[in-house]
């Protein structure tokens, strides 16, 4: 391992010139003012949901033990499952350990080689990977440019291959929303399906908190072109874990062929038993979704930058080192 040993270590002084060397932040250090979780709602230490979490504890163990196709299926998470496609509207849903698996899987399970994927520019680094493994052929279009999108769409017309068009709904760092609405509309026009992630939207957009899709209605314009959401379980929820939800076909074909699901043990029963409590109670938030969007747009009023769409303020700092030098201090003022 010496050798081995010693070109990973020029790696990381590589890393640290460049500022771009992480490390795990440090715990038992005293409580700071939390401006960068995703447990928006605060539903993590909602009495019900650790309740519920408690309960599936006692009565299933730990771990789930297998994967969900082996002796790992269990009634929590066809509860959860039911919870998640009745929040949302769907025929179905499908829970997955995590968010980045459940990307994984969804891709990986509708598009192969000789389809085509189109990825908006900013999309999450499990969606990047996602596509790098389907072996589909990927094209990257401008950050929420729809107009890219139908050209790139149009110059590839004839091919009879799958195309998928993959966005965020809310993007994670920038905080900005796509234009669902325009993007389904191209779609529509071009033989191509939507793959949405919804893991910033859910639990704070739309009507009972059902996320960016469910906010468009009647805005929507042509007939829907959504293969599928993905929904993280750790973000607004609370909790961990995300459900895939769509059509019952959907489902069935990501039983088949979703390998990061088919391969992996299933969530512990009380992160499953927790998600469908706190599903139930994001539904109903509406007073608290009010609270976190006050509180985002007065942040942003302070920094005088613009109302965020959602929950995220995103103040651009430029090089990493300026970042982490900022994160330092803010980390001294107790934030």
């Amino acid at each position: 391992m010496g050798a081995l040993d010693d070109d990973l270590r020029s790696e990381l002084v590589r890393l640290e010139a460049l500022g771009l060397r992480r490390a795990l932040p440090a715990t038992g250090a005293g409580e700071l003012v939390d401006l960068c979780s995703n447990d928006t709602l605060s539903l993590s230490r909602h009495a019900r949901v650790i309740g519920a979490a408690k309960a599936a504890l006692e009565r299933y163990g730990a771990g789930a033990r297998a994967s969900r196709l082996l002796g790992g299926n269990l009634e929590v998470h066809a509860q959860a499952e039911a919870a998640a496609a009745r929040w949302l509207g769907t025929e179905a849903a499908l829970c997955f350990p995590s968010a980045y698996q459940a990307n994984l899987g969804v891709l990986t399970a509708l598009v192969g080689r000789g389809d085509e994927l189109f990825c908006d520019e900013l999309v999450h680094a499990s969606i990047v990977d996602a596509a790098r493994l389907t072996r589909a052929r990927v094209s990257v279009f401008p950050h929420g440019d729809s107009a890219a999108l139908e050209r790139l769409l149009s110059s590839r017309a004839g091919l009879r291959a799958r195309r998928l068009v993959v966005v965020e709904s809310v993007y994670s760092m920038d905080g900005d929303l796509a234009d669902l609405a325009a993007l389904n509309a191209v779609c529509s026009a071009h033989d191509a399906w939507l793959v949405v992630d919804e893991a910033h939207a859910c639990g704070l957009l739309g009507p009972r908190g059902a996320g960016g899709w469910a906010a468009l209605g009647e805005r929507l314009g042509s007939p829907a072109r959504l293969a599928a959401r993905v929904i993280g379980g750790g973000k607004a929820l609370g909790a961990s874990g995300a459900f895939v939800v769509g059509s019952r076909a959907l489902v069935d074909t990501l039983l088949q062929r979703a390998r990061s699901f088919v391969f992996s043990t299933a969530l512990a029963p009380a992160s499953a038993a927790a998600l469908g409590q706190a599903i139930e109670l994001a539904a109903s938030a509406d007073a608290e979704r009010e609270h976190v969007h006050e509180l985002a747009r007065e942040l942003a009023r302070e920094l005088e930058l613009a109302p965020p769409a959602a929950a995220i303020v995103p103040v651009p700092l430029g090089a990493a080192e300026e970042a982490l030098r900022v994160r330092d201090e803010l980390a001294r003022a107790g934030l």
